[in-house]
């Protein structure tokens, strides 16, 4: 899942302390993953489909408007075929 800003404030340029502490408030004490993108968002690998629904529902995140969204490449697969 990527948390993206909704405003000129960027979530990833927060402390990591922040981050780990809000997330683990949110989402449980089930170790995750989180990496900081380029843009400004944050990618937040999950453990579980519940995890999944907690984080889909904020609309805010350390102060910060925010959308959740999949991330969209990470969240498909792609189906080959040998012969």
């Amino acid at each position: 899942m990527v948390i993206s800003s909704k405003g000129s404030a960027k979530v990833a340029d927060r402390s990591p302390f922040k981050i780990h502490r809000d997330l683990k408030s949110i989402l449980g004490d089930e170790t995750i993953e989180v990496t900081k993108l380029g843009s400004g968002d944050l990618m937040v690998e999950l453990k579980s489909n519940d995890q999944a629904k907690k984080l889909g529902a904020i609309a805010t995140f350390l102060d910060i408007p925010v959308t959740v969204s999949p991330h969209k490449s990470l969240n498909s697969s792609k189906e080959y075929s040998q012969s």
